[in-house]
């Protein structure tokens, strides 16, 4: 199964962009929007960070799933590998035991 094709690859894939689309447009455009009334209460940075946060960490998320998901997919490729060499070994063994 290519793993570039996978329904899951897919997804997480539209959910980095969408994503890193947010966090860069939400510290932009949050400026713009009218939130005259949250001066008394602290400043616009704390704001925008508390707006942001949610994002960062699902994108986060995202991208530690994804890494995990490599490894997991490398580690299997090479058990594959580990097995096909020990099964060439075993036959040359062999074959050196009958004609050696």
């Amino acid at each position: 199964m290519n793993i570039y094709n996978s329904p899951v690859t897919k997804i997480a894939f539209w959910v980095i962009v969408i994503g890193g689309a947010a966090c860069l447009l939400i510290p932009l455009f949050a400026p713009l929007l009218p939130l005259q009334y949250l001066k008394g209460y602290g400043e616009i940075g704390d704001v925008l960070g508390g707006i942001s946060s949610p994002f960062v960490q699902i994108l986060g998320s995202v991208l530690l799933f994804l890494v995990l998901k490599a490894q997991i997919d490398a580690n299997g490729i090479l058990h594959q590998q580990i097995e096909k060499e020990y099964t060439k070994e075993q036959l040359r063994h062999e074959l050196n035991q009958l004609h050696g």
